[in-house]
C-alpha cells in the first residue's frame, strides 16, 4: 500500500489503543502511529531516484533496483517487514524514551510524568504490524509476499486483494476511523471515560470489519501490462467511491510525487 494509507492505518491503530489510556495524549498518538505506519518502508530507500549515484556509489552496492526487488535480508519486504523488526523497533523506541526521560532534579511540588507510555509503545507496535498486513493483501510481485517470520525464509501474503497503491477506499476508512478516535481522545474533558473506551473499541472493530469486507472477493493479480493494470485499478476505485470523489482522489494522487 502507499505511504499515505500506511500512515493513516498507523494513526488509526495508535489512536484506537491510546483512547483507552487514563490521560491520552493526542499528539503522541498521531506521532507514534504515523511513524509505526511508515517506518517499515525504510527498506524501500534503494528504489528511490538517485540512490545509485549517491549511497549506492559511496558504498559500492549493486543497483538500487536489484536490491529493492531482490531477496536479500535488506531488500524491500524482507527484514523490516517482519514481526522481529516490529519487536526490535518497539524496543529501541522504549530505550530512547527511557534515556530521554531519565530523572532530573525537580522542584518538590513538580509532578513527574511516567517515563514510558506503555499504550503508546503498543500503538507503535500495532501500527508497524498493520503495515505488514497491509502489504500482505497486495500482489506478491518479485517477493511473493513479506518475510513476516524473519529469519525464516517463507514469504507470507501476496494475495492481491488490493493494488500496491491507489488504495483510496482503504485510506478513507482508516482516515475516518483515526479522526473519530482522535476526536474521542480530545473530547475526554467532556465525555466520561466509560463512554470513550467502548466507543473507541466499537470504532476500531467497525473500521477493521469494513476494510475486510471492502477487500473481500477482489483480485488485483498482475495480468498483462503493468500500466494497463494501474489504469484498471484507478477505474475500480472510481467505481467504488463514485465519480466525484474517485476522480478527485485520482487527481490529488497524481499531483503528489511519490518516490516509488
Amino acid at each position: 500500500m502507499n505511504g499515505f494509507t500506511h500512515a493513516a492505518a498507523g494513526v488509526f491503530a495508535a489512536t484506537s489503543v491510546m483512547a483507552l489510556a487514563r490521560r491520552p495524549r493526542p499528539f503522541l498518538a498521531v506521532l507514534v502511529g504515523g511513524l509505526g505506519g511508515v517506518l517499515p518502508d525504510l527498506d524501500a530507500i534503494p528504489g528511490f531516484p538517485g540512490f545509485d549515484r549517491t549511497v549506492g556509489a559511496w558504498l559500492g552496492l549493486p543497483s538500487g533496483a536489484s536490491i529493492y526487488s531482490g531477496g536479500a535480508w535488506y531488500s524491500h519486504r524482507h527484514f523490516t517487514h517482519s514481526l522481529a523488526a516490529a519487536l526490535l523497533a518497539t524496543g529501541v523506541l522504549a530505550l530512547v524514551w527511557l534515556v530521554l526521560s531519565r530523572p532530573r532534579r525537580l522542584a518538590p511540588d513538580t509532578e513527574r510524568r511516567d517515563r514510558v507510555e506503555p499504550l503508546a509503545l503498543l500503538g507503535f507496535a500495532l501500527a508497524w504490524v498493520l503495515h505488514l498486513v497491509g502489504d500482505m493483501v497486495t500482489p506478491g510481485g518479485s517477493w511473493g509476499g513479506v518475510q513476516l517470520l524473519w529469519p525464516h525464509p517463507v514469504m507470507v501474503g501476496g494475495w492481491g486483494l488490493t493494488w500496491w497503491w491507489n488504495n483510496y477506499d482503504v485510506l478513507l476508512l482508516f482516515g475516518v476511523g483515526g479522526a473519530v478516535n482522535l476526536g474521542l481522545i480530545l473530547g475526554r474533558r467532556w465525555v466520561p471515560r466509560r463512554v470513550v473506551r467502548p466507543s473507541a473499541a466499537a470504532v476500531g472493530a467497525l473500521v477493521v470489519a469494513l476494510v475486510a469486507v471492502q477487500l473481500r472477493g477482489r483480485s488485483y493479480e498482475i495480468e498483462g501490462d503493468h500500466w494497463e493494470m494501474e489504469a484498471r485499478t484507478h477505474q475500480e476505485q472510481i467505481r467504488i467511491l463514485g465519480p466525484r470523489l474517485g476522480h478527485t482522489l485520482v487527481q490529488v494522487d497524481q499531483r503528489i510525487p511519490m518516490p516509488l
